[in-house]
């Protein structure tokens, strides 16, 4: 019983040892930047305007046609 214990406990370092590495290598491997929210809202709301998007109004309303289609009207 005491070599399977030994095992366990060596099994949850190891464990604790990667999780812990996680972050970092991720960092590393796929994205080295910082992420900044006030940055990315800013280049979003760039990209709308240059686009034409616009929000719909509160005055919007959607809804499912007969044929189950998603459809906008204006609520009067």
């Amino acid at each position: 019983m005491i070599p399977l214990a030994q095992g366990g406990i060596l099994l949850t370092d190891a464990v604790e040892e990667v999780c812990k590495k996680i972050p970092e290598q991720y960092t590393m491997d796929v994205d080295s930047s910082d992420l900044n929210s006030e940055k990315l809202e800013k280049e979003i709301e760039e990209y709308e305007r240059e686009n034409g998007y616009k929000q719909p109004s509160s005055h919007t309303k959607y809804f499912l046609d007969d044929n189950g289609v998603l459809r906008q009207g204006r609520i009067d």
